[in-house]
Order: C-alpha cells, then structure tokens, then sequence
C-alpha cells in the first residue's frame, strides 16, 4: 500500500486518505487500520469509512502526539478486519413501474430489460461507504458493461428503496430525495432506520447482491416489514 496522508479537518477531526486506486483489499486494509485506531487511540469517538479515505472524530481537540501515534499505525502491517463479512440479498421490483430508467439504460447499454436485469442481479458489489443521505449505501464494482452516467438534470424526488446506476456505483436510496442517479427498480426492504442502533445492519466491508421480484411479492414484502415478520437473505462473504 502506498503511504497515506493525515490531514487535519477542524480541531477535532482527522481526514486519513489513501492515494492508492479503489479496491476491496485497500478497503479490507482501511477497515483493518480502523480497528486498531479504535482500539489504540484514547479520546476516539466515532470513525467513517468511505472508498479510500477514514475519518476520525475526538471528544477533545487532537493532540500532536496522538497524530503521531495514529501515523505509526497506519504505516504498519498490511491491516486486516477481524469482523465476519455478510452477503446481503437484496429483492428489487424492476417494474417500469419502479424502474423509471430501465428502458433508456438498456438502449444506451445495447441490452435486452430482461438481459440488464440478469447482470445487474448477478453481481455482488462491495459497499464502500455509507453518505450521502443517511444510510444511503455506495456499492462499487459496477462492470463496464452496466455502467451508465447520471441525468444532467437530477429529479427533484426519487422514491425511498429505489435502486440506481451510475458510473462504476449502484445504490439504494434511504429515502425520497432529489437524484439524479438512474432508476432500474425499488426495494420494498427499509435498510436504514435511525431509530435503532445501528441503524443499519449492513456495514462498510460487506457486499450487496440484487435479486429480481414480481410485483405481488413486493406487495408481500412490504406487509411483513410492516408486520415486523421479515427476515433478510444474507450468508457470510470472503
């Protein structure tokens, strides 16, 4: 790994950044350093993963030699998360109903609806990071086949559980907000809610798999989730 450079955000927060190019073993590495840091360093209160970077956010001003701890340990070993990744599998509804851009993006991708839907469901794509909404999930390792760029004119509101391309990302969005990512399809699954905690089970490090349902199983999905009744689809991934 390239060396990483510290910078210093405000008083109380570090911004760690890596120059090396996007990959789930710099990530694998980053969450490793993460765990140390956590362990190691008194006065850490909360730190984020996202890509290539790890920010770090104390309870006091930081400190000289707590920066020149923190650079010790990211100049060590190759780190390594000690946590158990999860697959989660995620159901998508790619109705024209949900999915407002399904048609273009096949156009634009010389693809058949159903041929788009097959590749975007057979991948598993990695989650760097977790912004810019609240536990909205940046899934990265989009093929270049399935990569298309965002609208030049976002909507102004983009459904909650909708699911999207662009560039080398997919995603979920938390909830309604503007967008200007393209829409193939919605998940009926709420994979944030800020009243638990975490309010995500899904973390940085984990990969997500899409696959593909009909219209009444979104109609039952929903009633279990509002039952309380559903379990998600998820297996360990190495």
């Amino acid at each position: 790994m390239k060396q990483a450079h510290i910078k210093r955000l405000n008083r109380n927060t570090l911004l760690i950044e890596w120059p090396d190019q996007v990959s789930t073993d710099l990530l694998d590495h980053i969450l490793g350093k993460e765990e140390q840091l956590q362990k190691s360093i008194a006065g850490l209160v909360e730190s984020q993963v996202v890509y290539r970077s790890l920010s770090l956010h104390f309870d006091q001003p930081v400190e000289q030699r707590q920066i020149d701890q923190i650079g010790e340990i990211i100049k060590g070993e190759t780190g390594t998360i000690s946590r158990q990744r999860t697959l989660w599998k995620i159901p998508v509804c790619y109705d024209r109903e949900f999915g407002l851009d399904l048609d273009a993006c096949a156009a634009a991708l010389q693809l058949e609806n159903n041929e788009l839907i097959e590749q975007h469901t057979t991948h598993h794509y990695p989650v760097y990071g977790i912004g810019f909404l609240p536990g909205f999930l940046y899934l990265g390792d989009v093929p270049e086949k399935l990569q298309v760029g965002r609208h030049t004119q976002p909507r102004l509101k983009v459904a909650q559980g909708s699911v999207g391309l662009a560039g080398k990302q997919t995603g979920i969005y938390p909830q309604e907000s503007p967008g200007g990512w393209q829409i193939l399809g919605r998940t009926p699954i709420p994979w944030f809610n800020p009243t638990q905690n975490p309010p995500s089970a899904i973390q940085v490090g984990d990969a997500i798999q899409f696959y593909a349902i009909d219209r009444p199983t979104f109609a039952l999905f929903e009633i279990q989730v509002q039952e309380g009744i559903y379990q998600p689809q998820k297996q360990p991934w190495i």
